[in-house]
Order: C-alpha cells, then sequence, then structure tokens
C-alpha cells in the first residue's frame, strides 16, 4: 500500500484529504505540486509488484475476449510504466488506459463512460475493479459493477461495493461476472 499521508506531509496539504483535490484548490501551486507528485508517484512505479492473482485474471479474460482498460488517478505515462514493471503491459491496449490528465479524475465516472464509449458497452455489462473509495464511486456512478478489492480486510468501503474480494485471484476465480 502507499503511504498517501506521508505524501500529503510532503506536498503540504491537509492530512487524509484527496490529493489531486486539494492541489487543484491551490491553482498558484498546483504546477508545482503535480510536478512532486509526479516524482512520488514514478518513484511508486518503479517499486511495483503485481497484485495477486492479477496475471491469471488478466490471461482468463482476454481468453474470454473480454476488453479492459485502466483507468487511474496518476497519469497515463505513468500508469503504462507501472504495467511495464510488473509484466502486464501486453495486456492493455494504451488506448484503453486513461490518467488524471485523459479524464476528469474518480469519483467521477467520466473516464469510464469514455471507455465504454471507445469499447460501444453499456455499462450495465462492465465491471470497476478497484481498492479505494473513489474506484468504487466512479463504478457505480458510471452503472457499472462496482467491485472492491478489500486485500487488508478492513471491510470500511463494503457497503459503496456491490462485491467484495480480498484478491484478484479470488475475482478471477468467479465465473459468473
Amino acid at each position: 500500500m502507499h503511504d498517501f499521508d506521508a505524501a500529503r506531509e510532503q506536498l503540504g496539504l491537509p492530512r487524509g484529504a484527496p490529493i489531486l483535490e486539494s492541489i487543484r484548490a491551490r491553482p498558484h501551486e498546483a504546477p508545482h505540486l503535480l510536478a512532486q507528485l509526479d516524482h512520488w508517484e514514478a518513484a511508486l512505479a518503479e517499486e511495483a509488484l503485481v497484485a495477486e492473482g492479477a496475471e491469471d485474471l488478466l490471461s482468463c479474460l482476454a481468453h474470454n475476449g473480454a476488453q479492459v482498460g485502466i483507468l487511474t488517478r496518476n497519469t497515463k505515462q505513468l500508469a503504462l510504466r507501472t504495467l511495464e514493471v510488473v509484466g502486464l503491459r501486453g495486456f492493455f491496449n494504451s488506448l484503453n488506459v486513461l490518467g488524471r490528465e485523459c479524464a476528469t479524475p474518480k469519483p467521477s465516472p467520466d473516464g469510464i463512460r469514455q471507455i465504454l464509449d471507445r469499447w460501444g458497452a453499456e455499462a450495465g455489462g462492465a465491471v470497476m475493479v478497484g481498492d479505494y473509495l473513489f474506484d468504487l464511486q466512479a463504478g457505480r456512478a458510471a452503472g457499472a459493477m462496482a467491485v472492491w478489492v478489500d486485500v487488508a480486510g478492513a471491510n470500511c468501503f463494503a457497503t459503496e461495493a456491490d462485491l467484495v474480494v480480498r484478491s484478484l485471484g479470488e475475482l478471477g476465480a468467479m465465473t459468473d461476472l
């Protein structure tokens, strides 16, 4: 897990406040703060580890002809770099990877809708998988099924999710999604 409170402290942002929104609220400082955030996120990308079950899940989805995308509050470039570091880049068309510069950041459903429009797909047949509240809120607002990967077993966002799993491996074992 990333230490977002440490990032907030480093950036001089209020503890617990959403990072991008806090930066946006400081328009004169925003370019400098975003550059610092990019630097912090780039270091994390180089240390990224593949989530348990991710490769098997993506292989299964690819085998079944499912389309997959990524919507992140990071930049698109960092998302693609992270995929390279963890060895999953081959599963994703770069057109289906949206960063904070491509769409209004989550919890807005904008990015999900952009991806679905690109695919010509309906939200009712889509699944948004994420590990934080904003992922679930974006998924629900778009009309997609919201799946929370609660690795820590914290159960704090369960009411916002349509399904809670402890790992991507657990999600991959389900065949009726």
